[in-house]
Parts: structure tokens; sequence; C-alpha cells
């Protein structure tokens, strides 16, 4: 059935007082059937703050091979090489 999973790959650790906490993740999820099999995408999430539990989907590519960034209203860290959307002004930044 579209969205389920079909495996994810997540890291753990620990913060400064010792407690585990979930990183970054890579999710492999059903998008529906492509002819005789199942086409899937795949989602990379984040843990983008050191007090949150949740974390954030970053990017995903689907069936059709695009690549979906998640949105960010406000500019991140700028790095050489970074790319962003920005949901505010509907653009992508690039880092040069």
């Amino acid at each position: 059935e579209e969205g389920d999973s079909l495996g994810e790959l997540t890291s753990v650790g620990f913060n400064a007082s010792g407690t585990q906490k979930t990183g970054s993740s890579i999710k492999f999820v059903t998008d529906g059937n492509v002819g005789s099999g199942i086409g899937s995408r795949v989602e990379f999430w984040t843990s983008t703050s050191a007090t949150s539990d949740i974390p954030e989907k970053a990017l995903t590519i689907d069936t059709d091979k695009k690549l979906i960034f998640a949105g960010s209203s406000s500019a991140p860290t700028a790095v050489e090489g970074g790319m962003y959307f920005n949901t505010t002004n509907k653009a992508f930044y690039v880092g040069v």
C-alpha cells in the first residue's frame, strides 16, 4: 500500500547528558504500483535541533527521479555549494 515502509536506516547517538537520541535517517517508502513492480521513494530526514526529538524531512527522491527539497522560511547558514528552497520567496538559493 502506498506510504508503507520498505526499510529504514537511522542513526542513534547520545547527547551531552547521556540521553539516547535519534539522529538522521534514510527511509524507503512505497509510492504506488509501477507496472508489475513496486514504486518507491527515498526520504532523507535530519535531526536539526539539540532540543527536538522530531526529525524533519530534508529531501525526497520520488519514483519519477525528481528531487524534492524541504522548504525553509528563513535562510540557513550559507555554505559553498549548498542549496535550499525558501518557502517565503518561493525561490532556490545556492551558496557560491
